[in-house]
């Protein structure tokens, strides 16, 4: 089939953007005509890209509701859509929406606020203006509603009804091994260095933990492209029980991951958290504030918190105790979120396949 796969902004390279690569690959292997859509322009299969509108880097919602003004003219050339950032316009060809956050378009505080986001006037003025640019959007009857977690299909059930036709964990790589001494009291803050992962706040536990006695280092890695990630660098720059590995290479990262003996994840309500399985497959024992679909690949509540303190608690107590970080480790990688996401190409082999041969696809495009 000729297969059209839309989002923001490929180049942003985040948890979203190789969600939809990695499906992409699982649908060329499987024979189909790919082509993709985002802010950059429209690239058939086997051609390069037409530039197009106006794009912002650090915009992601003005970039997907421009894709979403033009998709109903571009979809008319193929025989499905994937919509891979998320709730989309309705389309002349049925569509494949993956939702990896319970909102783009909704101004619903409840929702607002399980994704972290403060129901400002600025944010919700924003978020009205890219809604009328995007233009009227599909209902649930209209798209096949996937979505990246359990906890994401309920959030969308009980502010909005909408229900979720299933659920596809994202990809997640099994690492090569990497020798390197791991090193006890290392504290590894792995990700996008954007205000939201609150790094700051981490650093704080860190130090508040050297305040106790423990000999505990820091390193900080992850993509740092904006104004916010070069002044906390700058302010973080000559700590001596800092290490700053921005915009790092593989080999840096998997440097990274085999030292550490734990990790921060500091983000509330985060969606999934590549970087916690990340983590966790490499050994090294994450603790993530205690909301979102993160809490699925960290099942055990010790390794969860509310609060800067219990998070220093919890960290303290784990220092102390390295017979217990395994024990918890062994557990988390026998969870199922973890296991799915690592069988991700067969269970989206099988999830599409299902969807490109349902009644609900032949009736959508009659």
């Amino acid at each position: 089939m000729r297969i059209l796969i839309a989002q923001a902004n490929a180049a942003a390279k985040g948890g979203a953007e190789n969600y939809a690569d990695s499906l992409r690959r699982v649908l060329v292997d499987d024979g189909h005509a790919v082509s993709t859509i985002d802010i950059s322009g429209h690239t058939p299969s086997g051609t390069r890209p037409t530039p197009r509108s106006i794009r912002f880097p650090n915009c992601a919602l003005w970039n997907w509701a421009q894709v979403c003004r033009v998709l109903p003219k571009a979809a008319q050339s193929y025989d499905r859509v994937v919509l891979a950032y998320g709730e989309g316009p309705k389309l002349p060809i049925p569509s494949l929406t993956l939702r990896h956050s319970p909102t783009l378009f909704s101004t619903n505080t409840a929702l607002l606020g399980c994704i972290g986001a403060r129901p400002t006037m600025a944010r919700l003025s924003y978020i009205r203006i890219c809604a009328r640019l995007a233009g009227p959007r599909a209902q649930q009857h209209e798209t096949t509603t996937i979505t990246n977690t359990a906890w994401t299909a309920d959030m969308i059930a009980r502010h909005t009804n909408f229900h979720a036709d299933g659920v596809l964990y994202p990809k997640v790589a099994i690492p090569s091994p990497t020798v390197a001494a791991r090193r006890p009291f290392r504290i590894l803050i792995l990700g996008r260095i954007v205000p939201n992962k609150r790094i700051e706040m981490a650093i704080e536990i860190c130090d508040a933990l050297r305040s106790q006695g423990f000999p505990i280092e820091v390193e900080v890695l992850g993509r740092a492209n904006c104004r916010y990630a070069r002044r906390l660098l700058a302010r973080l720059a000559g700590r001596a029980h800092v290490l700053l590995s921005p915009n790092a290479d593989t080999a840096t990262r998997a440097r990274a991951l085999s030292q550490a003996r734990f990790g921060l994840h500091m983000f509330q309500g985060e969606h999934f958290g590549i970087a916690v399985a990340e983590m966790i497959l490499h050994g090294v024992a994450p603790l993530v504030y205690d909301d979102g679909g993160v809490c699925e690949l960290v099942g055990d509540t010790r390794l969860r918190f509310r609060d800067h303190h219990t998070a220093t608690a919890k960290l303290a107590a784990l220092c102390m105790r390295p017979d217990l970080v395994n024990e918890l480790l062994w557990g988390m990688l026998r969870g199922p979120a973890l296991r799915n996401a690592l069988n991700f190409d067969v269970n989206a082999r099988d999830l599409t396949r299902d969807w490109l041969a349902s009644e609900r696809g032949c009736h959508a495009a009659q």
